[in-house]
């Protein structure tokens, strides 16, 4: 910009025309880049109320008020406040200013105002077009109308969305302190120029309204949509929704506090909501994510709920089984993606997806369990005709990784300690952060240890040598690295100690079973375990029941039938090898099964017992080898040192 000052100058300085070819020879350079400066300054010169004049043979003139021509000289000399932006930031300015306003965009004015070439300028669009082919959108550059922006309605307030304020958002959304809630709101503030604390209490209006808790992330995604919402509508903007969606929508309970939420935004906001930004509104408040629901029983936001359920137990099965866990009786894993796929069912079904911050992260340190979803999550579209996006697989993904993580087996640790209480609370404190599987029963003095059995504790971590049958570790005061190191290769043998009561008997191991169908099957088990006290006669409806939810295979030969805790009298298990294979479930056939029996207080060691089972499963042939052995005696002697780590005497 240099050289454009001085050619001002040399301009205002002559205080009459002034030929181009003076101009060219004052600054050493070509008449030809002289006059591409004039084109180029000339939309500068006129919106400081100075007009360029040009008298042809003669030169040109800078007619205008003294005071608006030395205004002209001194922003000449005050560097832009977009000429020191990185291409990403001039992007980003130039994508939010097709947005924000209204009017399309000059060439000449976007050039004047980032201090960049045209060239400079068609290559930023031509980098942002790729980045917006997701989201059906395109800039458009006509020499008439200049840059605009095109695509639907819906689709650019995506864009907004996700180009607006949503990129500090992954901080908030990571650590909540209050440092980086500051950030996201100066962004909020500069990019969208509306009060966020106003728009924040309108959102958590209507939580109270609505009955459920949204997330931090759903919030301010709200907090976005609404402010967009504000902001296209004054510009005279409004989404187009099908008369299908008007239908569908405004018989729900949500569109009725849509309607007071949009009044509440009219009146703050001086701004005129159409019904279908009202519809829009409500839409988004049945895709919000939730973390907790005051009003369960009186939310109706999927039509088919037992539809859902019965999706979501196929899907659980099917993803443990790759995985290599057995997840289907956990019950948070089972309630956390029932709450969250009911709006997200909404979303996808009217379109909406949401951006998620994490996705990047989350599929690089959880991509096992990334793959495994996302190889089942067609599901939901046999049932449901959605097509769940990688954003959203990303997020049950994070269903599936809490549950992992409660799946670890618990080893039940006595920590004894004769230091007194700051050595044995530092101990404490270092095995809580480094062994996320030990379950820290008490801290004791040694001359208590005869309070404890074998039954209640897994383990002893002790600083003095001790007598005891169970597996104790000695350690150093301080917890040296040493020990944890000790203790480390220690806890593998634990995790294979015996489980107590749990043991496969001869006449519950069943060889060569021939029936012609899986009722009968389940009837004859049923029976047996009715006759024996095990069970009451409920239990074979429980059984029943259950594989009505879904079928309960774990892997290509091998079922997993059970029913309700509450029909057990007894734990028990038995195991069955058919003559032939059997169909089980959805064409797949079978040839062995496990049934489990368990009382709610057993349900944990049944949990170890599964957990034993999938690490053998992960071996093809621990299957085959099981059916060649020729008698129950054999089999069951197997079993118990495979499944229950008892070391059975096979003489």
């Amino acid at each position: 910009m240099n050289r454009k000052e001085e050619v001002v100058k040399i301009i205002l300085q002559a205080n009459d025309f002034v030929s181009v070819e003076t101009i060219a020879k004052h600054c050493k350079t070509s008449t030809k880049t002289i006059r591409n400066d004039l084109v180029f300054l000339e939309p500068l010169i006129e919106q400081h109320h100075v007009r360029l004049v040009r008298k042809p043979g003669v030169g040109v003139y800078l007619e205008g008020d003294f005071f608006d021509k030395q205004q002209l000289l001194n922003t000449l000399k005050q560097p832009s406040p977009h000429s020191t932006y990185t291409p990403e930031q001039r992007r980003q300015h130039l994508l939010q200013s097709l947005l924000l306003n209204k009017s399309s965009q000059r060439m000449k004015d976007l050039e004047l105002d980032y201090y960049v070439s045209r060239a400079t300028i068609h290559a930023d669009i031509a980098t942002l077009n790729e980045s917006l082919k997701a989201f059906q959108c395109e800039i458009v550059f006509d020499k008439t109308h200049g840059l605009q922006l095109m695509g639907d309605e819906t689709h650019q307030r995506q864009v907004m969305a996700h180009f607006g304020p949503l990129e500090p958002l992954v901080e908030y959304v990571m650590d909540g302190s209050q440092k980086s809630k500051q950030i996201f709101i100066e962004r909020f503030n500069d990019v969208l120029n509306l009060d966020f604390n106003e728009i924040e209490m309108i959102v958590n209006e209507a939580q109270h309204q609505l009955g459920y808790t949204f997330s931090t992330e759903a919030s301010l995604n709200l907090i976005v949509h609404i402010a967009i919402a504000i902001q296209r509508a004054k510009q005279g903007f409004d989404v187009t929704l099908s008369d299908d969606l008007f239908s569908a929508l405004s018989s729900q309970k949500e569109y009725d506090i849509a309607k007071v939420i949009a009044q509440r935004i009219e009146r703050h906001f001086d701004v005129t909501l159409s019904s279908s930004e009202t519809i829009y509104l409500c839409l988004h408040f049945l895709g919000a994510k939730r973390i907790k629901e005051l009003q369960l029983k009186q939310l109706s936001i999927s039509s088919d709920t037992q539809a859902l359920e019965d999706t979501i137990t196929r899907f659980i099965r099917k993803v443990q089984s790759s995985m290599g866990l057995f997840l289907e009786n956990d019950a948070a894993l089972f309630n956390s993606l029932l709450l969250h796929l009911k709006p997200t069912i909404n979303r996808l079904m009217y379109g909406l997806s949401l951006q998620n911050p994490l996705y990047e992260e989350i599929k690089f340190n959880y991509s096992s369990i990334y793959s495994a979803v996302e190889q089942h999550s067609h599901l939901f579209n046999e049932v449901y005709h959605i097509h769940i996006p990688p954003n959203e697989i990303a997020y049950l993904v994070l269903h599936f990784a809490a549950a992992k993580e409660r799946n670890v087996t618990m080893i039940r640790t006595l920590v004894m300690c004769a230091s007194g209480l700051g050595t044995s609370q530092l101990i404490v404190s270092k095995l809580k952060r480094t062994f996320n599987n030990l379950q820290i029963v008490d801290v004791i003095a040694s001359f208590d240890v005869s309070y404890y059995k074998e039954k209640d504790i897994d383990l002893i971590i002790s600083t003095i040598p001790l007598e005891s049958s169970i597996k104790t570790i000695v350690i150093s005061p301080l917890l040296s690295d040493y020990d944890i190191s000790m203790i480390k290769h220690s806890l593998v043998d634990v995790k294979n100690q015996p489980l107590p009561g749990m043991r496969f008997l001869p006449h519950h191991v069943w060889i060569d079973v021939d029936v012609s169908s899986k009722e009968e099957l389940l009837h004859l088990m049923a029976e047996q375990l009715l006759q024996e006290g095990y069970v009451n006669e409920d239990y074979l409806q429980s059984i029943l029941n259950r594989e009505q939810l879904g079928p309960t295979l774990i892997s290509s030969t091998l079922a997993i039938p059970h029913g309700e805790a509450k029909h057990v009298n007894q734990s028990v298990t038995l195991w069955v090898r058919l003559a032939q294979p059997m169909i089980w479930a959805m064409n797949e056939s079978i040839q062995q099964l496990m049934l489990i029996a368990s009382t709610q207080e057993d349900e944990a060691i049944h949990i170890q017992l599964m957990h034993n089972l999938m690490n053998h499963l992960e071996d093809e042939s621990w299957e085959h080898h099981n059916l060649m052995i020729t008698d129950s005696l054999s089999l069951a002697q197997k079993l118990n040192d495979d499944l229950c780590h008892l070391q059975t005497n096979k003489e």
